[in-house]
């Protein structure tokens, strides 16, 4: 009986019919499933398994053949941008600047730069700022962009570094009307770290090209709207007080994360008034004749002729 059985069970391992639970072993002539429903649903028509897969292998093969994005050209400047962007942080110390510069550096203590954050923010937060971007931090950023170091580097100060530059006019027609210009041929300028309604640069200027300390004085002498003029307005005759033609940021190679140079132009003109034809570090320059001012500093003293009034 052993034998038997074993020889049945090793029948039925050699038997060639098959082995799967939901086949029907009853009836040999046929192999059918008896639970057919587990893998295909007879309610839904087979068509539609196919149309289903037909759409999913010719979606692939429509995105395969997609054309991918044109590259650029190898000689084109490529950036990249540092995840982990880190720069070293410095600030230069208050004793290796002039005497005269000395006094308007912002010190970078510990304190002090806690302080300079909060004041940042606050200003941000006011009509006047609203441009003005700060860092999670609360420092200026640049509008420039990333310059490799942290800090307001060889700047004195934190965010804009103003340095203002002067367009001052003799003459009331475009034949007869002169610039000042120094001696590089530049328009005079001169850092400007505070805003105050009167402008003693300015007012060193028309006494050195022979204004009275009175005329001197009024001329420098600035609004208390100091919004920049809009290039349709034209200033009055009896105006005195300096036009602010434009303010805009500058690159420039001591220019950090945090600080950077700005310029900004005033413009004054003294249409007949007498004044000195020849004085030390200046000289008078015609505007019709040729200059070598940057090309803003052009615009802008077109820009100032049309103010004026001056064709």
């Amino acid at each position: 009986m052993a034998c038997c059985r074993a020889g049945g069970q090793l029948g039925g391992m050699m038997s060639s019919y098959p082995d799967h639970p939901d086949v029907d072993h009853r009836d040999r002539t046929r192999c059918t499933v008896r639970f057919g429903s587990v893998y295909r649903n007879p309610s839904v028509p087979a068509k539609k398994n196919e149309f289903v897969n037909s759409f999913w292998r010719q979606l692939m093969i429509d995105g395969w053949k997609e054309e991918t994005l044109p590259k650029h050209d190898i000689s084109e400047k490529s950036e990249i941008l540092l995840p982990r962007y880190s720069p070293p942080f410095y600030c230069r110390p208050v004793e290796e600047f002039p005497a005269d510069a000395a006094k308007h550096v912002e010190v970078a203590t510990e304190q002090n730069v806690r302080e300079l954050r909060r004041l940042w923010r606050s200003r941000q937060a006011m009509d006047s700022g609203r441009g003005w971007m700060l860092s999670a931090a609360g420092y200026p950023l640049n509008p420039h962009g990333r310059r490799g170091i942290a800090g307001r580097g060889c700047h004195p100060r934190f965010g804009a570094n103003k340095r203002c530059y002067y367009i001052i006019l003799v003459g009331t027609t475009n034949e007869d009307c002169k610039i000042l210009l120094d001696s590089q041929h530049n328009l005079p300028n001169e850092p400007h770290p505070e805003s105050n309604s009167k402008d003693e640069h300015l007012a060193s200027l028309l006494k050195t090209i022979g204004l009275p300390e009175s005329d001197a004085q009024v001329f420098s002498m600035r609004r208390l709207d100091s919004s920049i003029v809009d290039p349709t307005e034209t200033v009055p005759t009896t105006d005195t007080s300096p036009a602010h033609i434009a303010r805009f940021a500058v690159e420039h190679d001591i220019d950090t994360d945090h600080a950077w140079t700005e310029h900004d132009l005033w413009a004054i003109s003294l249409r007949n008034r007498r004044v000195l034809e020849t004085f030390m570090g200046y000289f008078w320059h015609p505007v019709t004749s040729p200059m070598s001012l940057p090309a803003t500093h052009t615009e802008m003293l077109n820009k100032t002729l049309r103010v004026y009034g001056i064709v």
